[in-house]
């Protein structure tokens, strides 16, 4: 139902000695006239089956009274930046065929062998996509960078987090989340040694040049014409210090969110999660969520 924002879960009364049971939904559905939205209540045959995504699944929980102390909680984001390259004597056109291509895991155990790494992708490089994620510096820069996306590469650095944050209602308005997460310091590591790692694969097919999402200070650096292949590592790991000393510090470069997962983990106890094996709602029968707020940990390889 288009323009419809689940407001609550009903609930009947409990059997006894059981936990209460869900019987349909609260929803607001949005008017085309611009007037405050009709409440509609929906019952529900069997069970209802909440799918909003880790970020407003907890929510409709949180407004529904649920007490679990895990709702919400243990938000993982595979949080993302890039890295790009320019090819100006190539035709990459890398915005033309399949969104998702190629995959490396040569980053995803991580610096720390504790599999908490980095994918290295690479993503289309689609103008819409570009216009989200390239640093604005000026007019004329951004005019330049989309003029050059028929000679641009791209890879993106999708890291497994091991920092977790959160979702809670929006004081203002409860209809809304309110995300509170912030990168840590493990993760920060992990996704400038995956940065560094797609430079030097670059620098290997010979780009003009590379650069980073970094924003303020130069974020490129030029690798053609170099006299000799030593200037050119000489130039690809000043760029990688540089890299390293800019760090992620917040607001320094592009960084984004792939998946949102865990706010209403999986497990086998109400004292550890908010489902169980089924996706049953601990605190509600007939209450289950099939997203991926469900996922205790963000996923990754196989071995992950």
């Amino acid at each position: 139902m288009e323009g419809c924002a689940v407001e609550r879960v009903l609930m009947g009364p409990a059997a006894a000695g059981g936990t209460r049971r869900a019987t349909g939904v609260v929803a607001r559905v949005a008017r085309c006239d611009g007037a405050p939205p009709i409440t509609i209540t929906l019952k529900a045959r069997r069970a209802v089956v909440l799918a909003a995504g880790a970020l407003h699944t907890p929510c409709v929980l949180l407004r529904s009274g649920m007490r679990n102390p895990h709702v919400g909680k243990h938000l993982r984001l595979h949080p993302v930046t890039g890295v790009t390259a320019k090819f100006f004597g190539d035709e990459v056109r890398a915005y033309e065929g399949a969104p998702m291509t190629t995959v490396s895991d040569v980053c995803a155990d991580g610096p720390a062998g504790d599999y908490y790494g980095a994918k290295l992708e690479v993503p289309s490089t689609h103008p819409g996509l570009m216009a989200a994620c390239l640093p604005w510096t000026s007019g004329l820069a951004a005019k330049q960078n989309f003029l050059d996306l028929n000679h641009a590469a791209a890879f993106i650095v999708l890291q497994r987090d091991k920092g977790e944050g959160h979702v809670a209602l929006e004081p203002s308005d409860k209809m809304k989340p309110a995300v509170h997460y912030t990168l840590s310091r493990h993760d920060r590591e992990s996704m400038i040694d995956a940065m560094q790692h797609a430079v030097r694969i670059f620098a290997a097919s010979d780009p003009d040049e590379v650069a980073t999402l970094h924003v303020q200070e130069t974020s490129t650096a030029a690798l053609r014409g170099a006299a000799s292949e030593a200037e050119k590592t000489a130039r690809v790991e000043a760029f990688n210090a540089r890299i390293r000393a800019r760090g992620l510090a917040n607001h320094a470069a592009g960084l984004f969110s792939a998946h949102q997962m865990g706010t209403c983990r999986m497990g086998a106890s109400p004292a550890t999660s908010v489902i169980d094996k089924d996706g049953e709602c601990w605190e509600c029968d007939d209450l289950y969520i099939a997203d991926a707020s469900t996922f205790r940990l963000p996923p990754g390889q196989t071995r992950w």
